[in-house]
């Protein structure tokens, strides 16, 4: 792709299209705009893309850490809440919400006191 975007400088339409992924793992020369590999991006976004690969599946991540460690996988029961969902529950409802979670805040931060202290 490098070589490509070298060979066709006089390509304005070609280079223009081309340029924005060159950029992603080479440097462009501002006086020559010639392009030359810069390995440490090129790893980068080789990185990248392993990573986007071996932790998109659960599977896959469970076997990564069993290399590693003794796991036990476990599900949460909570489930995430979005905007919508606390749109349309009711004032009381979100009022209880709101005061059940600063009470579990609260009562986290005494707890983290008294153990500190002791």
């Amino acid at each position: 792709m490098i070589e490509q975007y070298n060979a066709n400088q006089n390509d304005e339409e070609f280079t223009e299209l081309i340029k924005v992924d060159v950029k992603r793992f080479a440097d462009v020369d501002n006086s020559t705009k010639m392009a030359t590999l810069n390995t440490m991006r090129l790893d980068q976004l080789i990185n990248e893309q392993l990573n986007n690969e071996v932790y998109n599946n659960i599977k896959l991540i469970r076997a990564a850490w069993e290399k590693q460690y003794e796991v036990e996988l476990q599900r949460s029961e909570l489930q995430l809440e979005t905007m919508t969902t606390i749109k349309r529950k009711s004032k009381q409802q979100q009022f209880k919400d709101y005061k059940d979670s600063t009470l579990c805040y609260r009562l986290a931060i005494a707890v983290l006191i008294f153990l500190l202290d002791s």
